[in-house]
């Protein structure tokens, strides 16, 4: 996937934005906006001004691509990611799997949504699905069989032209690769063009010394960017500086999409739209300032 493919649905932005959904079997505890059914979820979307939606699945027969991409086109709207973090949380599918069976059933899952994710132009998040390691002592042996997966799923990725996106998630919720810069190295020395990484304000919130520093190491590598406030709150409601982290990836020449990931705080419409007023305040504030500094 080309940065041009995003670019087209925004024109008068820096990035495309996102809503996060997911069917009625994602867990209560999600960090979604939208639940149940997609179709739904996308008028509301679209109502509310957003580029695009993310779409958590746990397999490649919960959507209808071809369906979902036409109605997607007649309302000028696109799909911006397919999460796939239900494999793991709900079929126990691990791209670590000791057991050669049940890590080829990890890959063939993946592979099954990027042939979807192929038809709906969109990237694929890699989370939950990198599973945990359960011994490190042997921290080389788990390592190795996931960029061995990787390396699989991004071939296929390639021949598909779709964007794989590995996300670093805070330790709390998986035991390694936490930080973005550990997270970057191992993108970095898989070195495949269909493989980048996914940043996400929440868990860099809570692993980063200094996030925007972060951003800058990651540079060309970002991916896929979530955008959430301390605590999951709303951006702009809580205490992360969106504004230098907007500048920063501004500046790292990132333009593609970014995602709002955090729970309804009452009405799911309205949060939804409270978030995006602010993310395109921001983004306009940082444009204005950018083009006084060239003045």
């Amino acid at each position: 996937m080309t940065t041009e493919h995003i670019e087209t649905h925004h024109k008068n932005s820096l990035f495309a934005y996102a809503v996060t959904g997911g069917t009625s079997e994602l867990s209560p505890s999600a960090p979604v906006l939208f639940r149940g059914d997609i179709y739904d979820s996308i008028d509301q979307a679209v109502q509310i001004g957003f580029d695009s939606l993310e779409w958590h699945v746990r397999a490649a027969e919960d959507i209808d691509a071809a369906k979902l991409k036409e109605y997607c086109d007649r309302h000028n709207f696109r799909i911006a990611a397919l999460a796939t973090g239900m494999a793991n949380t709900m079929d126990q599918l691990s791209l670590i799997d000791e057991e050669p069976t049940r890590r080829q059933c990890a890959i063939n899952r993946l592979i099954e949504i990027i042939d979807a994710a192929s038809q709906l132009n969109c990237v694929v998040i890699i989370g939950y699905m990198r599973g945990n390691i359960p011994d490190f002592n042997e921290y080389e042996k788990y390592e190795s069989l996931l960029m061995d997966s990787l390396r699989q799923v991004a071939c296929h990725a390639e021949s598909k032209n779709v964007m794989l996106v590995l996300e670093a998630i805070n330790k709390e919720e998986v035991n390694y690769l936490n930080g973005v810069k550990e997270t970057t190295d191992l993108v970095k020395r898989l070195d495949h063009p269909n493989l980048k990484v996914h940043i996400d304000t929440f868990h860099m919130d809570q692993e980063e010394t200094d996030m925007l520093e972060s951003i800058v190491y990651c540079g060309e590598h970002i991916g896929y960017v979530h955008y959430v406030d301390r605590h999951r709150r709303i951006p702009g409601e809580a205490c992360i500086d969106f504004t230098q982290i907007t500048q920063a990836l501004i500046q790292a020449g990132y333009r593609g999409t970014i995602s709002l990931e955090y729970p309804p705080y009452g009405d799911a419409y309205q949060s939804a739209e409270r978030g995006l007023s602010y993310v395109k305040t921001i983004e306009q504030q940082c444009r204005r300032d950018q083009q006084l500094e060239r003045e």
